[in-house]
């Protein structure tokens, strides 16, 4: 069964982390950020972490890991969303070489209440500076983006369905009825792939 590690990318530029990393089939990491006054607003890191370490850690491990290196990108309105960040962006991702990007937004309910998504218009800006990459990359990113979006809508429209009154048109079902239904489902996208 293929192994996969997902990190936040802090401890990458130690060797013994890209050691262990550089034998699992996927390593999904995280570098929302290249430019350091974005990378504190986003990540907002400990004191000692530094973001060149990060960006070279992540290029060593790509050089010699047997699997693949995935990054993730979040990108948030207003913190790390100019054409300074974007281009930067590109600039490091050359660098770095990774198998795969994923460009994200916000899309679940942030725990800071000023935090806001670009918009889908934004996300495409953004994939044309990043022309490098095929078209087919593009096309499995927004598939991404919708199947996420799909989820958390689901988890979050559903059980107000489930657990609303009858006279409003819902089902009626008390919280534990609805968490007997939820749990099972839950359980299965996880374990299918």
């Amino acid at each position: 069964k293929p192994l996969a590690v997902l990190t936040n990318s802090s401890f990458v530029s130690l060797p013994s982390v890209r050691r262990a990393l550089g034998r699992v089939d996927f390593v999904l990491a995280s570098l929302d950020s290249v430019r350091r006054e974005s990378f504190l607003k986003v990540n907002r890191p400990h004191p000692g972490i530094r973001l060149s370490e990060i960006i070279e850690g992540l290029r060593l491990l790509r050089k010699k890991m047997q699997g693949k290196l995935l990054l993730e990108v979040l990108i948030v309105k207003g913190v790390n969303d100019t054409q300074e960040d974007i281009k930067a962006l590109k600039r490091v991702l050359s660098y770095i070489n990774p198998h795969k990007v994923q460009l994200n937004t916000v899309v679940r309910p942030p725990a800071e209440k000023d935090v806001e998504p670009v918009s889908f218009s934004f996300l495409k800006k953004a994939m044309n500076i990043f022309k490098k990459f095929p078209e087919s990359f593009w096309i499995a990113n927004t598939m991404e983006l919708f199947e996420r979006w799909a989820w958390y809508g689901i988890f979050i429209i559903l059980p107000i369905y489930l657990t609303g009154s009858k006279d409003d048109g819902a089902l009626g079902f008390s919280q534990e009825e609805k968490s007997y239904m939820m749990a099972p489902v839950s359980a299965l996208l996880y374990i299918l792939p």
